[in-house]
């Protein structure tokens, strides 16, 4: 006899929750995922890096053990509080151990890398500032600003000179960097301060790699008796087969210089040599003005005068033409001649080199001062002019500054060809006493003094009207070819000043 036919059931097993049966943790696949796909990124990379021969430096990856450790925490959580709904256990484990282990060595091995290149920027760094704290601005061929110079030229350009001693070299082929770092208010500060100043690293920022380049910025503080300056200098290295760095400071525009807490003896300066600069300024002023070419000798060269007096007599002078053209004529509109002018204008051009003028350099020179707009600021004929200094010099009981200038040679031809020129100022005996003593008294006192980010209160009372004189104009005579002129090499040209002119 058949048996009755029984109607099929669904076994309780079927609907998931059977005794034995638990479902895996989704937290814990995703954080073995996430493991997985670390470790076959970060080695898929390393095989790229190491091919290419640079670094693996890609700290975004650190997201993804990051991810996993969290995830693996979160699947334990879960699974050890199920009890027994929820397994997957082994994956999370595997995932933690992937992503901690890898991580962290990853981790360590970033760090290891930011550390040498930190060590290895500040050692270069300080290496380069070394050099700054014995520049010699009375010395054209300083050695030790050439050597800071050397330091900016790009390790692959490097083969086109001699060395940090070649100055001859580094004048042929970088010749608007010498220039323009010259003009920096970095130079200007050290080199009114020899053996004073002192440099302290405070960081490293912005630094990444590429292929066989390194860049960075080192932060650091200059501190000197004119007061505290916060400079910010970008690097960069080259990376050879052998793995080296051959590291260089990269010029800067807008100058290293980012923020000056000046001390009064500091305030000082800066108004003495904003003065010379504004003195030069009033002397092509002057001179650029037709007819004045006398005035403008009296006013600013001619001793027991000054800008002011002269000015008086000479609108004195010009209001009474019409009386002394009544009695004396055409001869009467002559204006008044310092007896030895000529001689006074020999004696006040020079050649850079020292060596005697001649006779031709000596006419083209009164011709100069003689028309108007021939002796011009730096950068109003060559406009891409790296040499834009202006150099106060305090040294054994003297001042001086010295401002750059351009000459037009001709004024026939467009663009007129103009030769490069200092115009160097002095002060009277008298007065460059009193000034050098008010300067020895300040700076003596710096050490002690506030820093301060304006001037003090009586500033104005303090910056006196300073009476400079022009002792001399220097120049080659030498027309510039203006299609040799590029943009500034240098730090901070235009303007003043690297890397920040004041």
């Amino acid at each position: 006899m058949a048996e009755p036919e029984v109607s099929p059931k669904l076994l309780a097993s079927t609907t998931g929750n059977a005794e034995g049966y638990a479902q895996i943790s989704w937290t814990a696949v995703a954080a073995l995922a996430a493991a997985v796909a670390f470790a076959v990124l970060t080695l898929g990379l390393a095989i790229v890096a190491a091919t290419e021969r640079r670094s693996l430096l890609e700290p975004g990856l650190l997201v993804l053990p990051a991810l996993a450790v969290l995830l693996a925490f979160v699947a334990r959580r879960q699974i050890l509080g199920s009890e027994g709904t929820r397994t997957g256990l082994r994956y999370a484990n595997a995932a933690w151990s992937i992503a901690a282990v890898g991580g962290l060595t990853y981790a360590t091995y970033l760090f290891a890398i930011e550390f040498a290149v930190r060590n290895d920027a500040e050692r270069e760094f300080l290496k380069y500032t070394s050099t700054l704290g014995q520049l010699d601005p009375a010395n054209p061929l300083d050695p030790a600003l050439y050597a800071a110079v050397y330091a900016m030229v790009p390790p692959g350009a490097r083969g086109s000179v001699a060395g940090p001693a070649d100055a001859a070299g580094l004048d042929a082929g970088f010749k608007d960097l010498v220039l323009g770092f010259r003009a920096t208010e970095l130079v200007r500060v050290c080199a009114r301060n020899p053996g004073a100043v002192t440099f302290k690293t405070t960081g490293l920022v912005d630094w990444e790699q590429k292929q066989r380049l390194i860049t960075c910025t080192i932060k650091a503080r200059m501190a000197c008796p004119e007061g505290d300056f916060e400079l910010v200098v970008p690097m960069r290295a080259e990376i050879e087969d052998n793995r080296q760095r051959r590291w260089a400071v990269n010029p800067s525009k807008e100058g290293f210089v980012t923020r000056r807490r000046l001390t009064p003896y500091g305030w000082l300066v800066e108004g003495v040599e904003q003065s010379g600069r504004q003195f030069t300024a009033g002397l092509m002023t002057t001179l650029g003005t037709p007819g004045n070419a006398n005035l403008a000798l009296d006013a600013y060269v001619l001793p027991d005068s000054d800008p002011l007096k002269a000015s008086k007599l000479d609108a004195a002078f010009k209001t009474s033409t019409g009386g002394r053209l009544a009695v004396a004529g055409a001869f009467g509109v002559a204006p008044i001649v310092a007896p030895n002018a000529e001689a006074v204008l020999a004696e006040l051009f020079a050649r850079p080199d020292g060596k005697p003028t001649t006779d031709a350099e000596r006419r083209s020179f009164r011709e100069v001062w003689a028309n108007p707009q021939r002796l011009m600021p730096p950068g109003a004929v060559l406009k891409a002019n790296a040499d834009t200094a202006t150099q106060l010099t305090l040294r054994d009981g003297k001042v001086s500054l010295t401002q750059a200038a351009e000459i037009v040679l001709s004024q026939e031809a467009q663009p007129p060809p103009a030769a490069r020129a200092k115009v160097v100022l002095k002060l009277p005996a008298a007065a460059e006493a009193e000034f050098v003593a008010e300067f020895d008294r300040l700076r003596a006192e710096a050490a002690t003094a506030p820093r301060t980010d304006t001037p003090p209160e009586d500033f104005p009372k303090a910056v006196r009207v300073v009476p400079w004189r022009v002792a001399r104009i220097v120049s080659d005579l030498k027309p510039v070819p203006v299609a040799r002129e590029g943009p500034p090499g240098g730090p901070g040209g235009g303007g003043g000043g690297m890397m920040g002119g004041r």
